[in-house]
């Protein structure tokens, strides 16, 4: 019988620790065991466990430690929104074309903000994204360039003050543009056209003041 020595003890509790019925103490074994080198088959098993955020934690290490074509189809297919997006953020640039066209019309917000970074976008994509529901996918994409004006001066008058912030700090804009944008609702945009030049004004200053009274609870 081999001798039972402290590191073949620690490696067996830790074997038991990574299989054990509890996901939050399964996900700190993994947490623990991911230090240093990172054998593929510990990888394998983080990457296919049940609870989300260990499958996120393995995919922290991309870059790190070699993931196989299939680990990689897999976390890009994964059923979890976040799992999904992060694996589009790790391995989306690898993806074919045509692979890379169906992630920026997937069903999450998330999925759908990686994609449009991982890859050029053609110009029907950039249409395509331009029109998404999600505010955070069209100020990515126009945080991204590569605007035609027509498309810039329908960002700069977004719904979404997101949207209109990321159109004024890529800059080009008319006076008229940074003049409104110095007026817009928004302090986040009002900030943005200040930093492209523009002149704060008394309607602009009294909506500054305002915002800060509220945040202070005196409005």
């Amino acid at each position: 019988m081999p001798k039972l020595t402290i590191s073949s003890a620690k490696k067996i509790s830790m074997n038991q620790s990574l299989t054990q019925p509890d996901p939050f103490e399964r996900h700190r074994a993994f947490r623990d065991a991911m230090h240093g080198q990172i054998p593929p088959q510990l990888l394998e098993l983080a990457l296919t466990d049940d609870f989300e955020p260990t499958r996120l934690l393995a995919l922290r290490f991309a870059g790190q430690v070699e993931f196989t074509p299939a680990q990689k189809v897999r976390a890009m297919t994964d059923d979890a929104d976040k799992v999904r997006a992060a694996a589009i953020q790790c391995f989306g640039h690898e993806l074919p074309p045509e692979e890379h066209a169906k992630t920026l019309f997937d069903s999450s917000e998330l999925v759908r903000r990686n994609a449009v970074c991982v890859r050029p976008l053609t110009d029907r994509q950039r249409i395509a994204m331009l029109a998404d529901p999600s505010s955070a996918v069209r100020a990515q994409v126009v945080s991204l360039g590569h605007l035609t004006p027509a498309q810039h001066d329908e960002a700069l008058v977004d719904p979404d003050w997101l949207v209109r912030a990321r159109a004024v700090e890529l800059g080009g804009l008319t006076k008229s543009q940074l003049d409104r944008a110095m007026l817009d609702e928004s302090r986040q945009v009002r900030e943005a056209a200040e930093a492209q030049g523009g002149k704060k004004t008394i309607r602009g200053s009294l909506r500054d003041l305002l915002y800060r009274a509220r945040n202070a609870g005196l409005a």
